[in-house]
């Protein structure tokens, strides 16, 4: 049987900031799910701790989303 990965250390920790990095997950995710399907798109979803989410920005440089734009979620 083959030794199991946790994401906080070692090759599994080495693998979750690799693809969080590469699928932009924000650094104050509780979690993050990846799922890779034959003939669609990758797709990630995610959570935060309620008490980590960042403050949305006040900078003109870096405005919010507009709605119908597709998030992480889809």
């Amino acid at each position: 049987m083959a030794d199991v990965m946790t994401p906080t250390e070692g090759e599994g920790a080495d693998l979750r900031d690799l693809l969080a990095e590469r699928l932009g997950v924000p650094k104050h995710a509780k979690w993050f799910e990846v799922r890779f399907a034959l003939g669609e798109p990758v797709t990630v979803r995610c959570a935060y701790m309620a008490s980590l989410r960042p403050e949305p920005s006040d900078d003109d440089e870096d405005p919010e989303p507009q709605a119908g734009n597709r998030g992480l979620d889809g």
